[in-house]
């Protein structure tokens, strides 16, 4: 054991043939053997040595005392984590708490990926560890779209019948919001009404049909917005119009409708054309028979000439129709330019009257005259 010895020794010289005594003060200086332990990260540098795993290491050393000592080690190796990648997504405008990182609401307003590193330290080993995050933010998307449709428009689960802007929320693949704006054109079905007034036929343009009986006809096309368009085609169609006079006369007949002078018995004809009532033509039929049989037969001066007078022709407010030669009116008849009679006036026993016009509309008329001697035809100008 370490420590002091004392000891005497007794020797008997040859030489002198003395008893000597030797005491000896022996001290005794300990070998050590010492143990400590030591956690380390990765690797320990003891000396000059370097261990990397754990375990029990042993170096010899020589004390002041040049004793030997026999220092061992009980050596822990914890590992440093590896480089860790953490994945993660969030959707913009978003803040991020998560495996120790805090990204705040700020850093997200950009969609993209965003890196960061986080050095953790263990609290089993005491070793580091290096996280790195990246994180992908996700658009919150705005979306305006533009549509038109006739009448209506069906989106999702929503039907609108009116033009506006109208917003719609999602989620997208990502789960983050979608809002998306609709800028909506409503147009609508249009039904246009045409009113023809036509003689005999009418040929549409639209269908390329001629019609030739009054009714209702229907076309169906596309507006200038493209939506169904219906047009009703209301038409009349009107006949030309045909008025007969007969006339008989002696001699010849001035027919004062036409300016012309007729001196055989015959049918003749004048029309007017558009000169109906209701836009067709007007056609007067002059049945003339000329009778000479009675040629030379004892009468009044003048029997064979007509003696009626119209006048003023033209005229405004009103007329006179007077005769001479004691001829008698009998009746008259006032026609429009399409042959309507559109006044008669009988029981007439005198030779003038006077009749008011100003309530008609301005143009052509013709006037019938019936005497006791004659029958013929006048036209008159009102204006």
């Amino acid at each position: 054991m370490p420590g002091i010895i004392n000891d005497t020794l007794f020797l008997h010289s040859t030489h002198t043939g003395c008893d000597s005594t030797v005491v000896l003060n022996l001290t005794i200086h300990p070998n050590y053997q010492m143990r400590f332990a030591i956690v380390s990260c990765d690797r320990f540098i003891w000396n000059d040595s370097i261990y990397t795993l754990t375990g029990e290491y042993t170096q010899y050393f020589l004390s002041q005392f040049g004793c030997d000592s026999v220092v061992t080690l009980n050596l822990t190796i914890n590992q440093t984590l590896p480089l860790t990648y953490i994945f993660d997504t969030i959707c913009q405008n978003q803040p991020y708490n998560n495996w120790g990182f805090v990204v705040p609401e700020s850093l997200t307003t950009i969609p993209g990926v965003l890196s960061d590193t986080l050095f953790l330290a263990s609290t089993m080993t005491g070793c580091d560890s290096n996280v790195v995050l990246h994180l992908t933010i996700h658009p919150n998307y705005q979306i305006r779209v533009e549509a038109t449709s006739c009448d209506s428009f069906t989106w999702n689960d929503s039907i609108y019948y009116i033009s506006g802007e109208y917003t719609q929320y999602f989620l997208s693949q990502f789960g983050c919001d979608s809002v998306v704006t609709l800028d909506l054109t409503i147009y609508y079905y249009s039904e246009n009404h045409l009113f023809v007034t036509a003689c005999e036929e009418y040929r549409w343009d639209v269908t390329s049909h001629t019609y030739t009986e009054t009714g209702e006809y229907l076309y169906t096309t596309q507006n200038q917005y493209g939506c169904d368009s219906l047009i009703t085609l209301h038409l009349t169609i009107h006949l030309p119009v045909s008025h007969e006079i007969n006339i008989i006369e002696t001699d010849s007949y001035l027919w004062e409708l036409t300016g012309d002078t007729y001196y055989e018995s015959g049918t003749y004809s004048y029309t007017l054309y558009g000169g109906s009532a209701n836009g067709c033509d007007s056609t007067i039929i002059l049945n003339l028979t000329i009778d000479t049989s009675s040629i030379g037969i004892s009468s009044p001066e003048g029997f064979f000439a007509s003696t009626v007078l119209l006048y003023p022709n033209p005229a405004s407010s009103s007329i006179n129709i007077s005769t001479q030669m004691g001829e008698e009116l009998v009746w008259i008849k006032l026609y429009d330019v399409s042959g309507k009679e559109i006044r008669t006036i009988e029981g007439l026993t005198h030779d003038m009257i006077t009749i008011p016009v100003d309530i008609y509309a301005k143009g052509l008329y013709f006037v019938k005259i019936k005497t006791n001697r004659e029958e013929i035809i006048k036209k008159l100008i009102i204006r």
